[in-house]
């Protein structure tokens, strides 16, 4: 998810983050995985998120000639 620069810092991220959460625990969800950006660690924290471990990605091309 990506809030564009002239709507950020008015709570979206907040409310949609909380709805998600709200209904997986609804379902019977009980531990989350949140695949975030360093842009969003604030917010993830200030939610309750933690960080358990750096999240690095990668892409197979094939090998190399």
């Amino acid at each position: 998810m990506l809030t564009e620069e002239p709507h950020q810092r008015r709570g979206l991220g907040t409310v949609v983050m909380r709805t998600l959460q709200n209904l997986a625990i609804d379902q019977g969800g009980s531990v989350g995985v949140l695949g975030g950006t360093g842009q969003g660690r604030a917010l993830y924290e200030r939610l309750g998120w933690r960080v358990v471990s750096p999240l690095a990605s990668f892409q197979y091309s094939g090998a190399q000639p």
